[in-house]
């Protein structure tokens, strides 16, 4: 999981009003606005008083889709004296992301311990090769995660005006 922390100027009401004026409802599709994907309404998803579950709709389809990942965010005001609030986001790998990871790790596992049996006492370290695959795959998961992080940034910065916290 990938979860990156912001600070707003806006109160958490304003944060929660512009969220609701820029997220269409969850079931929002139909064939007429199939097509198009508004800049003034780039997510779909719920949005409750201190939280929300949005996915980023995607406007280089030929047909709008929420294939991206979804984010899930929770919004409170700012502890100190200053006014404002704190976002919080959170990304999730996807559920086959995950399972891909597990297969390739458990496989590259066994087969390494095959060869550790068989070979111990000549063992060299080319059996070790067997463990680039997985890394490779756990990379690829992460790269994809932080990229789609880097986009939910891009959309969310301007409509909250978001500054990164340490």
């Amino acid at each position: 999981m990938l979860t990156q922390l912001f600070f707003s100027p806006l109160a958490p009401e304003e944060v929660v009003a512009t969220l609701r004026a820029s997220t269409l409802p969850p079931n929002a599709d139909s064939w007429r606005d199939g097509f198009a994907v508004s800049l003034a309404q780039p997510f779909q998803g719920t949005i409750a008083a201190d939280s929300f579950q949005l996915t980023r709709l995607e406007d280089n389809k030929p047909v709008r889709r929420t294939s991206p990942r979804p984010v899930a965010g929770y919004i409170s005001a700012v502890a100190s004296n200053r006014a404002g609030s704190q976002i919080v986001l959170s990304l999730r790998p996807a559920f086959m992301d995950i399972l891909t990871n597990g297969v390739a790790w458990g496989l590259a596992l066994f087969f390494l311990s095959i060869i550790l049996v068989r070979e111990w006492p000549d063992f060299r370290l080319g059996g070790l090769l067997y463990l680039l695959l997985p890394a490779c795959f756990t990379a690829l998961s992460y790269y994809r995660l932080r990229n789609e992080a880097k986009a939910y940034k891009q959309l969310f910065g301007p409509l909250l005006k978001l500054a990164e916290q340490a």
